[in-house]
């Protein structure tokens, strides 16, 4: 119930089930896909996980600013926020946010694509998110998001209310799509 709470001073355990459980749970498994099928890139791959990006991305902030040789490789950037709550329209499709800074780098040959069961919505940000201070490197940065819903910042937030197949959903898509832009 603090100042980023939808519920001010109303002291209650937020969960953060979608905010940001499950952005971390694709970034587990996809850092055990990346370990097992990416052994012999002529790269690394990092995974960051950062906290602070309403008080000013400070997480994000901190690793930018204290990991300039990683970043001197030009990587991709790929941030997992709030992507429990995949709703589908009535022909069984579901929404996936690919939100990027407005004058972002990405070519639109990387720029992911629809499937037969994701519609890809390519989307500009209308806040800072941590992919900003990547950005803000001239690195191809984007954060993958099925958006907000009433539980957002509230205590409602709960485990119960994820769409459990629609992460399985994302983590197959999200598999093949990085897959493709690191070429293996």
């Amino acid at each position: 119930g603090d100042k980023h709470s939808r519920e001010i001073n109303f002291p209650i355990v937020h969960n953060g089930a979608d905010d940001n459980a499950s952005g971390v749970s694709i970034a587990l498994i996809l850092t055990e896909m990346l370990q097992k099928k990416c052994k012999d890139l002529p790269y690394g791959i990092t995974i960051v996980f950062t906290s602070g990006h309403e008080l000013g991305l400070y997480g994000a902030n901190f690793f930018v600013k204290e990991n300039e040789s990683l970043l001197k490789e030009k990587p991709y950037v790929l941030n997992f926020d709030m992507v429990g709550r995949l709703e589908n329209d009535y022909k069984g499709i579901g929404q996936l946010y690919f939100r990027v800074d407005d004058d972002h780098f990405w070519d639109t040959s990387e720029l992911p694509k629809s499937d037969a069961r994701l519609d890809i919505v390519v989307k500009k940000l209308d806040s800072p998110l941590d992919q900003t201070s990547f950005h803000q490197q001239k690195l191809k940065a984007a954060t993958f998001s099925t958006g907000i819903h009433p539980d957002y910042h509230k205590s409602t937030d709960d485990a119960k209310k994820i769409n459990y197949q629609g992460i399985y959903l994302i983590y197959t898509f999200l598999e093949n799509y990085i897959k493709s832009i690191i070429g293996t």
